[in-house]
């Protein structure tokens, strides 16, 4: 059975207006930039290590955990910055349908 999505935008500024009551909101934008990179990284180091890439193992759901606090976090930085990121989404996925793509390798050109 497939969970309702949740919305993370809403969600979102949820967390951040609870987060400004711990830390000085005049450093949120700034403390969630940082934060998606961070987040980013532990992604691709649970991956190194679930597919046997990395001096120790791990696991697929680690890798999925992380990846969802990628985009948990981009989310956040959403919300600190100002920025629709659904909107932003949805305009990015319209240029990315809509590109070029690059001919496939290895055959002739039709």
């Amino acid at each position: 059975m497939a969970t309702q999505p949740i919305p993370l935008a809403r969600a979102a500024r949820r967390i951040a207006a609870a987060q400004d009551t711990h830390v000085d909101p005049a450093t949120a934008a700034a403390r969630q930039v940082l934060a998606v990179a961070e987040d980013a990284g532990k992604f691709v180091g649970a991956y190194r290590r679930a597919t046997g890439l990395a001096r120790r193992p791990g696991t697929n759901a680690e890798v999925r955990a992380d990846l969802a606090d990628v985009v948990i976090t981009a989310y956040l930085a959403a919300a600190a910055l100002d920025i629709d990121l659904d909107a932003a989404i949805g305009d990015k996925l319209t240029q990315v349908v809509n590109r070029g793509w690059r001919q496939p390798t290895g055959g002739d050109a039709a």
